[in-house]
């Protein structure tokens, strides 16, 4: 799956969506994903503002580590269910993480983490099982056939799949095809059945032309005999 105008997060998107349809064809045992990009939220602080501050980078790596940790809320039991509490608090997007409150060392004053950092989401780098294809990021869905499946059957259902992601997505979304086993197992079988057909026609040829010249050898070995009889005759 690639798109020139889409990030990764996007591809992913799609991909997990195409991956659900995948799965639900009878003959797909497993669908993986390969070439996603980990995501990380990236703090970059500079020296000269954590000074400012009066903050050490251990000592905002210790205020950092001390939040969102959201202990257990513990349970409540019924006869028929058992209800589990979990505390509020925790990280849910980027803007959560830019405002954490950053306390300063002898100091009433507060700070929040975006004040005195750079808060930003990105990809690993260096990246990890990196896919291109035509010199695009891409996302590379791999199809396993269950035991005792139809490879061919798969393949078509398959292709059923993409064509219809084709129409559903916008244009710049391309899926291609890199390996489609279905195809060769096709191919295969095709040129066995020809080759098949071709030696059955073969045999078929060579036992009429055998039959035919052998009629006319037993036919033919009959007619020296008749003449010299016949010349005999006349003598």
């Amino acid at each position: 799956i690639t798109a020139a105008d889409l990030s990764y997060r996007e591809l992913k998107t799609i991909a997990d969506e195409i991956r659900n349809e995948l799965l639900l064809i009878a003959d797909a045992a497993k669908v993986e994903i390969a070439g996603v990009q980990d995501e990380r939220v990236f703090v970059e602080y500079s020296n000269a503002r954590l000074a400012a501050a009066g903050l050490s980078p251990a000592q905002l790596k210790q205020i950092l580590e001390a939040r969102n940790i959201v202990q257990p809320g513990g349970e409540l039991r019924f006869e028929f269910e058992t209800i589990v509490l979990e505390p509020s608090g925790s990280f849910d997007a980027l803007h959560d993480i830019k405002r954490t409150v950053v306390s300063q060392p002898g100091n009433s004053e507060v700070v929040r983490l975006e004040d005195i950092a750079n808060v930003y989401r990105s990809y690993v780098d260096p990246p990890r099982d990196l896919s291109r294809v035509n010199g695009l990021p891409a996302l590379v869905l791999s199809v396993s056939m269950r035991d005792g499946g139809n490879n061919i059957e798969l393949g078509r259902a398959l292709r059923r799949v993409f064509t219809r992601a084709e129409q559903i997505y916008p244009i710049g979304v391309d899926f291609t095809v890199i390996q489609d086993q279905s195809r060769i197992v096709e191919r295969s079988i095709t040129e066995f059945q020809c080759n098949l057909l071709q030696a059955v026609g073969i045999v078929v040829v060579i036992m009429v032309v055998l039959v035919v010249l052998r009629a006319e050898l037993i036919r033919s070995s009959h007619i020296p005999a008749v003449s010299y009889c016949g010349f005999a005759g006349f003598a």
